[in-house]
Parts: structure tokens; C-alpha cells; sequence
């Protein structure tokens, strides 16, 4: 009996650890700052580089960064393609600032 116990409580385990991060769509949607060519809940459009603008995404949680191949404006949110695990794995949201991209995680 004892066995049985020590299997299932080893079956268990195993199963939990082998659940891996959840998976999310990388998505670029528009903040309340975003301003007229960026209104809230729409998608962020498309900008060329510069000082109001950002591009490539830093590497966040030990994930490497996101090369992205057009600029997003100042007040985009990006919701990345993975969760935060030590926040019950809710997606890691960046949000374009004045200088980069800033991921309060």
C-alpha cells in the first residue's frame, strides 16, 4: 500500500512540473496614450524608426529578444508570446515609451 502511495504521490508531481508556460499570440494593440494615430483597443500601426517610435523587442524572463521588422509609435502595448510565471503565467505586456520599450513585469 505504501508503494502505491509513493507512485501517486510521484505521478503527481511529475505531472505538475511538466506543464510547461502558457503560449500567447505576440499582438501590438494601442494604449490610452497612444493618441489620435493609435486610439485605445486598436492595433498599433505600423511607424517608421525614430525618437517617438520603437522597434525590436528586449528579452524578458530569460526569453531572448523579439526582432520585430517595423517600428510601433509611443503609447503601443505589446502583449508577448509568453506568461509570467511567478504571476500565474498572465501574458508579459511591453509598452513603447519615449526612449523603449518598457516591460514592467
Amino acid at each position: 500500500m505504501k508503494t502505491r502511495i509513493a507512485f501517486a504521490a510521484a505521478a503527481l508531481l511529475l505531472s505538475s512540473l511538466a506543464c510547461g508556460e502558457k503560449t500567447y499570440s505576440l499582438r501590438f494593440v494601442c494604449e490610452s496614450t497612444g493618441g489620435a494615430e493609435c486610439p485605445p483597443g486598436d492595433e498599433c500601426p505600423v511607424v517608421p524608426e525614430g525618437s517617438s517610435a520603437c522597434g525590436d523587442l528586449p528579452g524578458v524572463l530569460g526569453h531572448p529578444p523579439i526582432p520585430i521588422e517595423m517600428a510601433r509609435p509611443v503609447g503601443c502595448q505589446a502583449r508577448l508570446p509568453y506568461g509570467n510565471p511567478y504571476y500565474g503565467d498572465s501574458q508579459v505586456t511591453c509598452t513603447c515609451t519615449s526612449t523603449a520599450w518598457f516591460c514592467g513585469i
